[in-house]
């Protein structure tokens, strides 16, 4: 029996080594880390990993949509060293770490429960 989570998040995934960050939302942010490598542990800095949570998809995708349109100027190339199947291709940006950190302090200003950086909660 699969778990249902109610929560969604918004997360942030800096690569290790390299000024490239993934965002996205999922119900489950382990798996989907783990979807785009199984040492994800190394392949993100997830000492600058962000989370967001949301109290419905919906209302995470919309903050997801949002951003991405305020990120347009950064989007980058999907890293080659991801898996095709990880889907998320459009979801990459360089150089866009500040400016999203900026956002989510916005996002924990205004009630959300953030986590910044999210090290523990992996």
């Amino acid at each position: 029996m699969r778990m249902r989570f109610r929560t969604c998040y918004l997360y942030v995934l800096p690569l290790a080594y390299e000024d490239i960050l993934k965002l996205g939302i999922s119900h489950d942010p382990l798996a989907r880390a783990q979807a785009f490598s199984r040492r994800y542990y190394e392949f993100f800095d997830l000492s600058r990993s962000l989370l967001v949570e949301f109290d419905s998809r919906r209302e995470a995708q919309a903050r997801e949509t949002e951003l991405h349109r305020k990120l347009r100027d950064w989007n980058a190339v999907q890293p080659i060293t991801v898996p095709g199947v990880a889907e998320g291709k459009t979801e990459w940006y360089r150089g866009a770490y500040a400016a999203l950190l900026a956002d989510i302090s916005d996002d924990a200003a205004s009630g959300y429960t953030v986590h910044a950086p999210a090290l523990g909660w992996w």
